[in-house]
């Protein structure tokens, strides 16, 4: 599915002057929007694992020449003017063009993308119909989503312009291109932004869930996320990946018999006794870019976690589990410590309803 949001707020001041003729003062136009994206074309390519380096960014400092010859050859205005790299209104397009995996040359100079872009979700169940695999297991699932967003968290209309360009009509769709530079000849962007970002999930990339004619269960799952965030006041992106693996096994059993005798007898657990092992692994990232410059990891770990759990149900208000759970975690930055956290317990619980 797609969706897109937007929010607006215009203001606008009214006054008197001294022969009281109403007159405006100040209008101003700020708000939000949020779109459904699609970004999965570059999401698969990784660091270098010595330099930190990401193609996506380097092709991003390069699709900033393309975009200001495109806008410098439009030449709005009288002429006066020119676009530099730097501008709001190269950075953003650029950006967009680095990480959907399109051509610089082809998109659209706008930072506002009209056509939401459509999410998916997939569920497939048509291998539990296989013969091999339905005389083994009573249900396989396999399931896949992809969420993307693009976001502008804040856009303001710039005092530069009054009421040229904004009224409360407008739409930021509509924009023109300024024609008011800076000391340094640059154009200005008529509706100042300071951060745009995206937002990927694969969540999953990929998940099975199996159930056995015995009542094992095994779910797997592959997650990988990905947060970009571009400041257009430095020209840096700072980028957040996760990604994780993780398998759950699963065992449920009525009726089990105990290795164990009491006057004789074998014990026999007459209510429902449920054993299940988690195990995942996560590797997170936060990577700082700068055109120019090194790529910096600022913030990340590499964690492995277990977590076997035995519940039994000893009658209609009384449950019984026993859990054990260890997290081993180790920092990608210097200034973190490794670190192992381990938990054991039994907890016995009273329903009162």
């Amino acid at each position: 599915d797609g969706n897109q949001t937007q929010t607006q707020t215009y203001n606008e001041f009214f006054r008197y002057d001294v022969n009281g003729q109403v007159y405006t003062q100040n209008p101003t136009r700020s708000g939000s929007f949020k779109t459904s994206y699609i970004t999965a074309m570059t999401a698969f390519k990784n660091d270098d694992p010595l330099t930190n380096k990401n193609e996506n960014f380097e092709q991003y400092a390069e699709n900033r020449k393309i975009i200001m010859a495109r806008l410098n050859g439009l030449g709005p205005g009288a002429g006066a003017g020119r676009f530099d790299t730097n501008s709001q209104d190269v950075l953003i397009p650029a950006f967009l063009a680095a990480y959907t995996g399109r051509d610089a040359n082809k998109i659209a100079l706008s930072s506002f993308p009209k056509i939401p872009l459509p999410n998916w979700r997939i569920d497939y169940g048509g291998l539990s119909s296989v013969r091999f695999i339905k005389r083994y297991f009573s249900s396989v699932n396999l399931n896949h989503s992809y969420t993307s967003t693009y976001n502008v968290n804040n856009y303001t209309s710039s005092l530069t312009y009054g009421s040229q360009f904004v009224n409360s009509k407008s739409s930021v769709f509509d924009i023109p291109r300024g024609d008011s530079i800076n000391s340094l000849s640059v154009y200005l962007p008529v509706y100042v932004i300071g951060q745009v970002s995206i937002q990927e999930a694969f969540s999953p990339l990929l998940g099975i869930n199996m159930k056995t004619k015995n009542n094992i269960t095994f779910n797997i799952r592959y997650n990988r996320t990905r947060n970009l965030n571009l400041s257009t006041s430095n020209s840096q992106v700072m980028e957040m990946r996760n990604a994780d693996w993780s398998m759950s096994v699963g065992y449920t059993k009525t009726g089990m018999k105990l290795p164990i005798k009491y006057k004789q007898r074998v014990l026999v657990l007459k209510n429902e006794i449920t054993f299940r092992f988690d195990f995942t692994i996560r590797d997170t990232r936060t990577v700082q870019r700068r055109i120019n410059d090194i790529n910096v990891i600022t913030q990340g770990t590499q964690q492995i976690q277990i977590k076997p759990t035995i519940n039994y149900r000893i009658n209609d208000r009384l449950s019984l589990q026993i859990y054990y759970d260890q997290s081993i975690t180790v920092p990608r930055v210097s200034n973190s410590f490794r670190r192992v956290n381990t938990l054991f317990g039994i907890q016995l619980r009273f329903s009162l309803s």
